[in-house]
């Protein structure tokens, strides 16, 4: 999500400057890919060597390692490893040889066609380090610094000397102009390395909102996404559903859930734990274009997350996914109550937001479920859907313009 997010940026920039010009890891062409209109654009590949390309020297073509490939404590300690600074610059996502390449490489454009804007996205951190020296040697170009997560996440913390981490990450970001990120509790943490934020969370295309809708025949439960080792889980969801079928609320042989994803094995694990494995769906990584099917043709889309004191607002990059196929959607939260979350779902009337540990949230969800099957049994489920109007303020030109004048308004010069 966060290239598709980075795609987005690079092409409404088009409409801005006289020029965009990306440069990009060589290993795309080892690693699956989604075909995408790159017209406007000027690609360069530049050289790399890191985990990523050892992999897929050795066969692997897949983008993404399922949590349960997680799991090994060798695996986990190169994951840390890799999330570390220094370790990340040498061996983490792009590698050294990236960094050098792409440094040398950006100087000669910057040079010759007088580049007056850097933009450079985590992840990779290695995407920052290329943009940190370039400041340093151009120090009047104005270095737009985004995040799609947090380099050290109070949550997750896969990474070692978190003070450390936290020290190096406030030293370079010091020299960016302007900071960007997909959500308010983002920017809340950010906020400790930098001073000028702009939150833009991530859209989709007007056009994303125009297709013929055609739902499942049985009443159905998507998720196309991730599970995460670090608390969210569909658990509360699923228990709603074990226990409408076990009531005779839900016909059996009327509802199904579909997933899709690189954990495909956990999630058939929560089914079986659920006795809800004869329901279940269980799909791989698929196309994206698939995934959106699925999405736009389910009566409920699932989505996870967590929050905690230390970090809330963690917005899913499948929302802006989930809001484009106008569904019903069930965030279901792990830890806290998270304001953003109910903020963007309740004025948009999209859905419901849950607490997987909140009794009452186990009422509400219930009967939410309950009356949206009522209205798939009674052949009026069209009337769940969200108006296109109400999601004008997450289309990618709105966006992208707001953006502009972030950065237009910041000084750089």
């Amino acid at each position: 999500m966060g290239v598709v997010r980075n795609y987005h940026i690079a092409m409404g920039m088009r409409k801005y400057f006289s020029g965009v010009m990306v440069l990009t890891s060589r290993n795309r062409r080892y690693l699956a890919q989604e075909p995408q209109d790159l017209e406007g654009l000027r690609v360069m590949e530049v050289p790399t060597f890191d985990y990523r390309t050892m992999s897929a020297m050795l066969g692997n073509r897949s983008v993404h390692y399922g949590e349960d490939a997680k799991k090994s404590g060798f695996v986990r300690f190169g994951i840390k490893l890799i999330n570390t600074l220094p370790f990340n610059i040498l061996v983490g996502e792009g590698g050294l040889l990236y960094i050098v390449c792409s440094f040398f490489k950006a100087v000669r454009l910057i040079k010759r066609h007088g580049v007056t804007h850097i933009y450079s996205c985590y992840r990779p951190y290695s995407d920052h380090m290329i943009a940190y020296c370039l400041k340093l040697r151009f120090p009047k170009v104005c270095w737009i610094a985004g995040y799609n997560d947090l380099p050290v996440d109070p949550l997750i913390r896969n990474y070692f000397f978190e003070g450390w981490q936290h020290l190096q990450n406030r030293g370079m970001m010091r020299k960016a102009n302007l900071v960007v990120t997909v959500s308010e509790g983002l920017a809340k943490n950010l906020g400790r390395y930098h001073s000028n934020i702009h939150v833009m969370r991530t859209g989709f295309q007007a056009s994303a909102l125009e297709y013929s809708q055609k739902y499942f025949d049985k009443f159905t439960i998507g998720y196309t996404g991730s599970l995460y080792g670090n608390g969210g889980e569909p658990g509360l969801l699923l228990k709603v559903i074990s226990d409408l079928l076990e009531e005779g609320v839900i016909e059996r042989s009327s509802i199904q859930t579909i997933y899709c994803g690189k954990d495909a094995h956990s999630w058939a694990s929560y089914m079986t734990a659920y006795g809800l494995s004869e329901i279940a769906i269980v799909h791989q990584m698929v196309p994206m274009k698939e995934a959106i099917e699925i999405q736009r043709s389910s009566h409920i889309n699932l989505l996870l997350a967590t929050s905690s004191e230390a970090s809330s607002g963690i917005l899913r990059g499948k929302l802006n996914e989930y809001l484009a196929a106008r569904n019903p959607i069930v965030v279901l939260i792990s830890g806290i109550r998270d304001p953003e979350f109910e903020k963007i779902i309740g004025s948009l009337g999209t859905g419901i937001v849950a607490y997987s540990n909140d009794p009452a949230s186990y009422r509400s969800l219930k009967n939410y479920v309950v009356q949206l099957y009522g209205d798939f049994v009674a052949g009026n489920y069209a009337a769940n859907r969200t108006e296109k109007a109400q999601l004008g303020t997450f289309e990618w030109g709105d966006l992208i313009e707001k953006f502009y004048k972030a950065i237009y308004n910041t000084t750089s010069y």
